[in-house]
């Protein structure tokens, strides 16, 4: 009994070792946009190493712009009492249009601590008017 007992112990103490690990991703949420326009903002999260990832699946849109199954998302920072400000260059997603497992994704490297969100900037390569719904948008850090 004590022999399974110090495996339990040891194994759970590896595991703690692999969360803490700087190259562990920790999600720090997952959800849908549904019907969304130029300028959306997906919640803030904060950062807890050097570096955020957003991936997308199941892309769906509305509209004729002249790009059309592609989504223009941004990364930002929120800045409390200044203007905030754009992180890297704004990712242009199209694979996530193609249905099944097809992922799209994006990262950028930040700072550990930073509050930061999506937006989106263009959808069909319109900045207004079409809509986009994303069914699986998952962001880690």
């Amino acid at each position: 009994m004590k022999k399974s007992r110090v495996a339990v112990l040891a194994g759970m103490v590896g595991l703690v070792v692999l969360l803490d690990s700087p190259m562990a991703m920790a999600a720090e949420w997952q959800g849908k946009m549904i019907d969304v326009r130029t300028g959306f903002e997906s919640r803030t999260w904060t950062s807890h190493y050097s570096g955020s990832k957003a991936s997308f699946q199941e892309c769906h849109s509305k509209g004729n712009g002249p790009h059309k199954n592609t989504v223009t998302i941004s990364m930002w920072e929120n800045v409390p009492f200044w203007p905030d400000h754009r992180i890297g260059a704004p990712a242009v997603l199209s694979e996530c249009f193609k249905g099944g497992n097809h992922t799209s994704s994006f990262d950028r490297k930040i700072p550990a601590g930073t509050k930061v969100y999506l937006r989106v900037d263009q959808v069909n390569g319109e900045a207004k008017g079409d809509t986009v719904s994303i069914f699986s948008v998952a962001v880690s850090s």
